[in-house]
């Protein structure tokens, strides 16, 4: 019997000296893992990275807002229409462009071509509407824009 619990004890000596060996080697594995350096040295250069990553993405986030509200103000909408206002020129040379942003404030542009000259005049428009009356030409621009 003392053989036997002998036996025993160097079976359950070998099989926990190789569980040690293969856990020695998964932990050095899991602790050198990345570029041979320490797994603290890894995680700290990961939250570091994470916490630059989240400055940028605020700063981000405030460009984008500013372009944003920029792009309220641009010219959002537009239309062309060509007309002929006189019989003696021929084709339609003369046309009305509307530029709206999107709370429809703009400025209607009108180019009255004649034979000896060509005029350009323009209007403001708040709100989708003219101060001034407009022609029949620059309503529909302003409908279409």
């Amino acid at each position: 019997m003392p053989i036997f619990l002998g036996y025993l004890t160097v079976v359950f000596s070998l099989v926990a000296l190789s569980v040690s060996v293969f856990l020695f080697f998964r932990l050095k594995t899991l602790l050198f893992k990345y570029d041979n350096k320490p797994l603290l040295e890894t995680l700290n250069k990961i939250v570091k990275d994470l916490s630059e990553k989240e400055k940028r993405i605020k700063t981000n986030t405030k460009d984008i807002e500013a372009i944003v509200n920029n792009l309220k103000l641009c010219f959002q909408k537009m239309s062309i229409i060509r007309f002929n206002p006189f019989n003696e020129t021929g084709g339609s040379q003369s046309f009305v462009v509307a530029l709206l942003n999107k709370d429809n404030d703009g400025v209607i542009l009108t180019a009255l071509h004649a034979r000896e000259r060509t005029r350009i005049y323009t209007k403001e428009v708040i709100s989708g509407k003219s101060v001034l009356d407009l022609s029949a030409e620059e309503k529909n621009a302003l409908v279409k824009a």
